[in-house]
């Protein structure tokens, strides 16, 4: 009776394992569907746009970038404000960026990469660098082990206002 009951515990956990990883195939394919329409989308909406849109400034007090002797610098205080000045569209390309590029980093790299750190390709770029990191970031996470889902390190900076520090946690906000 002891071995019955063992062996079907064991089914049991097998089952739910294998329900598991399908409940987080299909959702990672929702996930990524919706991010391929959006990128889709803001390619074709976005790609003509010149250095003067970029750089419009839909309030006296939008937070923009500038060009210094060492590269592009975004207006940005600490803390935060509870109320972010209206950025312009610059500025919001180098937030995407700089966001993705610090999700890799703290998810599948060094986890030293900050924000006075990053370099901005700049307003001549375009989209392209969004689809590049964007892309880096889908080959990480391509081929995850189930374990390493719910992976969360301790050591971990939090670059995503989720709770935990799980990967899935970041897939599932990045990938929004």
């Amino acid at each position: 009776m002891r071995k019955a009951a063992v062996t079907e515990l064991d089914h049991l956990r097998s089952t739910a394992s294998a329900a598991r990883k399908r409940t987080i195939q299909q959702v990672e394919a929702v996930l990524r569907t919706q991010t391929d329409v959006i990128l889709s989308m803001g390619r074709e909406a976005l790609r003509d746009l010149t250095s003067e849109e970029l750089f419009w400034r839909p309030a006296p007090t939008s937070w923009s970038l500038h060009q210094s002797d060492t590269g592009w610098v975004a207006d940005w205080v600490e803390p935060e404000p509870a109320e972010l000045p209206p950025p312009t569209p610059a500025w919001q390309l180098w937030h995407c960026c700089l966001w993705l590029s610090m999700v890799i980093d703290h998810s599948f790299g060094s986890r030293r990469l900050t924000r006075d750190a990053f370099d901005w390709a700049g307003p001549d770029a375009g989209l392209e660098p969004i689809f590049e990191l964007h892309d880096r970031w889908r080959e990480r996470c391509r081929n995850l082990g189930l374990a390493r889902w719910d992976d969360g390190d301790p050591r971990a900076r939090r670059v995503v206002p989720v709770a935990g520090d799980q990967l899935s946690a970041r897939l599932a906000w990045t990938e929004h």
